[in-house]
């Protein structure tokens, strides 16, 4: 389907044009979800940077929990608008309200501008108890891929900071180490000449954390896990970083907490 509406990947794999690229892919893939009553454009001021952000609200509800939400993409790719369409399926399946953070992308805005975003707007939202002068029952954090890296080091770092009100983490394939050497990515790396590659993952690195940087806020697989809420890990059974997402929800238990690890059959990365 993708090949007939003519969307290929750019040969080149420079940053824009398969930022280009991911935009109309997901423009296409999307093209039949339908808006919900209430979608809003936020802007959150962080260290001089206004963050732009999209509220979904569900239909009919009143003070639902609120999900904050950050997109996958490398630490360099996506757009808000590409995740409209599982974002609205999140808000009416699970009757939440999300909260999607358009943080710095990299190479433009390395390490650590973006987890210094997620962080900042989750703790101040939480701080407010509302979002956009809306109330909200509760909160939990998630992401996918980067996200979910992101999503998680937020957790740890609030938790840090005292700040106790996630209820939940909902953690989409996440990559969670810069280990590329597992037995699952050197079985599963670029599959079939498709899919997420050691070679494209290191690039996502480099310009993620150009100085090298390895602590616990680029890697959380590594940081200390105890008092995290509890974690719903999804990943496919194809995604070389599957043995990553097994080492979390093994690391998660041993610290105390509870993860719901689910494998997906025959579901792998783009």
């Amino acid at each position: 389907m993708v090949r007939a509406a003519g969307l290929t990947p750019p040969a080149d794999r420079e940053v824009t044009a398969v930022r280009a690229y991911l935009e109309r892919l997901s423009a296409f893939t999307g093209r039949a979800s339908a808006p919900l009553a209430c979608e809003r454009w936020l802007s959150f001021a962080v260290n001089g940077r206004d963050v732009p952000c999209k509220l979904y609200w569900p239909d009919e509800a009143e003070a639902p929990p609120l999900l904050f939400y950050a997109h996958g993409g490398g630490f360099r790719h996506g757009a808000l608008d590409s995740w409209d369409a599982p974002l609205r399926q999140v808000a009416r399946d699970g009757r939440v309200a999300v909260l999607s953070i358009g943080y710095a992308l990299s190479p433009e805005h390395p390490f650590p501008t973006a987890f210094d975003e997620v962080v900042a707007i989750v703790g101040r939202v939480i701080g407010d108890g509302a979002v956009a002068g809306r109330s909200v029952a509760g909160f939990a954090v998630g992401g996918d891929s980067a996200g979910a890296n992101l999503a998680l080091g937020a957790a740890i770092a609030l938790r840090d900071a005292g700040v106790l009100a996630l209820g939940h983490l909902m953690l989409l394939y996440g990559v969670y180490s810069k280990d590329l050497s597992s037995p699952s990515w050197r079985r599963l790396s670029g599959l079939n000449g498709h899919g997420l590659s050691t070679t494209s993952m290191a690039t996502y690195w480099s310009t993620y954390v150009p100085n090298g940087e390895s602590d616990w806020r680029v890697q959380p697989l590594h940081a200390e896990l105890a008092g995290l809420p509890p974690a719903r890990i999804v990943v496919g059974d194809l995604d070389p970083l599957i043995d990553e997402n097994r080492a979390l929800a093994d690391k998660l238990a041993a610290a105390g907490g509870k993860a719901a690890l689910t494998v997906l059959p025959g579901v792998r990365p783009m």
